[in-house]
C-alpha cells in the first residue's frame, strides 16, 4: 500500500470514529479506495481546466464550485468526494 493510501486511510478512519462513533474496518475502506482515487483525480483535472482559465478575482473557493460545476457537466454527476479531496490534494501523485 502507497504511503499517500496509507495516511489517507487512517486519517480518514481516524476522521469517521471520532465524527460518528463508527466502526469501519481499514478493510471497508480500502474496498473504497478506487473509487475515491478515481472521481479525485477526474475533480483534480476539472479544477485544472478552471485554473488554467486564469480568471482575474477568482477566490479559491469559487474555482472549487465551479470545478465542481465543470465535473457534473463532463462526468454526469455530482462530485461526492470534496472531503477527501482536501485531504488527499496536498501529498503528490
Amino acid at each position: 500500500m502507497s504511503n499517500i493510501k496509507q495516511h489517507f486511510m487512517a486519517k480518514l478512519q481516524n476522521t469517521t470514529d471520532h465524527k460518528t462513533n463508527s466502526t469501519h474496518s481499514v478493510a471497508s475502506l480500502t474496498t473504497q479506495w478506487g473509487t475515491i482515487n478515481r472521481e479525485t483525480v477526474k475533480f483534480v483535472g476539472s479544477l485544472a481546466k478552471i485554473e488554467a482559465k486564469n480568471e482575474r478575482g477568482t477566490t479559491a473557493h469559487n474555482k472549487i464550485e465551479k470545478a465542481k460545476e465543470l465535473f457534473k457537466e463532463i462526468h454526469g454527476s455530482i462530485f461526492q468526494f470534496e472531503h477527501c479531496w482536501k485531504i488527499l490534494k496536498d501529498f503528490p501523485k
